[in-house]
């Protein structure tokens, strides 16, 4: 719809099914979610990203029509599904590797269907931003190697691997004296775009 200007990948998420720290169930893999006395909690497809992702690897791998028939309740988000295995709710769900990291009574499962699924965290400057340059250098903040993903690591997240943090970037261009006048007003305005000077 034509509403972002610029997008920066600033992270990695894994969707994993979770259960109470020791897993007292011995909840291994799909199967185990079928039992009838296990308490599923799933996201909403529809309105979790997690729950879509996941819907799509377990469509692929034939296991996705049970799961869901078997599941006691859906949730519009993962700490949610999160909050309701520790409050004891439900016995397993589905939510990001992340989002463990956030709730220490929790445990994850590793399931080989979801082995190579992964969400994407990113920054986007819109096009509708009243100042862009501002809050491109904000998004490279956050992706950068050295600031923003030391923070994202902390957090739980698989950082992307930006650029190290630098205010105002100086790029050097070597390009011959007759391309000058062609090229200035379009470095002119890729400065003021990026916040960046080029020498």
């Amino acid at each position: 719809r034509g509403l972002l200007r610029e997008v920066l990948p600033l992270a990695q998420v894994r969707p994993l099914l979770a259960v109470k720290k020791g897993n007292p169930l011995k909840v291994r893999g799909l199967a185990d979610l079928l039992r009838p006395e296990l308490r599923l909690s799933l996201p909403l497809p529809e309105a979790a990203a997690t729950g879509k992702l996941v819907r799509e690897a377990l469509l692929k791998s034939g296991h996705w029509i049970a799961i869901e028939q078997a599941a006691r309740v859906t949730k519009p988000t993962v700490n949610e599904v999160a909050n309701d295995l520790k409050l004891g709710a439900a016995d397993a769900g589905f939510v990001w590797d992340a989002t463990l990291k956030q709730y220490p009574a929790l445990e994850g499962v590793e399931l080989p269907e979801l082995a190579t699924v992964r969400g994407s965290v990113s920054a986007a400057v819109l096009t509708t931003s009243v100042s862009p340059a501002t809050a491109l250098c904000f998004a490279r903040l956050l992706a950068s190697k050295d600031r923003g993903a030391e923070e994202f690591r902390k957090a739980g997240y698989t950082p992307a691997e930006g650029d190290p943090w630098e205010e105002r970037p100086v790029l050097v261009l070597h390009a011959g004296a007759m391309l000058r006048p062609a090229i200035e007003p379009t470095l002119q305005a890729f400065e003021r775009r990026e916040g960046c000077e080029i020498v």
